[in-house]
């Protein structure tokens, strides 16, 4: 964040609300000691032999208040770098998904929740509407100005019509200005030789 430029407010700020988040929403609950003993025997019959050791560790100091406690997962990626990877984010923490990463299913909720609430459907259909069959060659900036003004007409109130009407009125009048200046126009016969 600090290599982006965000100011150390906003910076704290945003640690402080994944860590709520984190703490309210995503970390498990720490095991038993029944549960302890019994995810490290599954561990070690996958041949894990050094992950079983370390989580044994880390609840036994738990347990004991030696000092010694268990790894906060967020806590963990928020004071490491930045991993540099060519994958996407949504392949990668798939892929730590996978491997039992705990703060996984935290980013991959946020890494894949809608930039919008509304749905694409709704949002483009008055767009499909106006760009039918017989209007297909229509310029970009005058379909999205058809589509926000049709959208501004549903609401009611948004369009000032009478202005509108006059804009309308005027156009149409300089039209036919220049129609009338373009038959006005002197025409001149020029003649090939053949």
């Amino acid at each position: 964040m600090a290599t982006h430029g965000w100011p150390e407010e906003w910076i704290l700020k945003a640690k402080s609300i994944g860590r709520t988040i984190w703490q309210t929403q995503y970390r498990p609950a720490p095991p038993a000691e029944a549960e302890t003993s019994t995810a490290a025997s599954q561990d070690l019959s996958r041949g894990d032999r050094f992950k079983a050791a370390r989580e044994r560790f880390k609840a036994h100091g738990a347990q004991h208040g030696d000092g010694i406690e268990a790894s906060d997962p967020y806590e963990e990626w928020i004071s490491s770098p930045p991993v540099m990877t060519s994958s996407d984010p949504i392949t990668y923490w798939t892929g730590m998904l996978a491997a039992g990463d705990l703060l996984a299913p935290m980013a991959l909720d946020y890494l894949t929740a809608p930039a919008t609430s509304t749905d694409v459907e709704r949002a483009f259909s008055r767009g499909g509407l106006t760009v039918s069959k017989l209007r297909h060659s229509l310029a970009d900036k005058t379909t999205k100005a058809s589509t926000v003004l049709g959208s501004w007409h549903e609401h009611g109130g948004l369009i000032p019509f009478d202005d509108l009407v006059a804009k309308f009125k005027q156009k149409r009048k300089r039209g036919k200005k220049k129609a009338r200046g373009l038959e006005e126009a002197p025409t001149e016969l020029i003649e090939l030789d053949s």
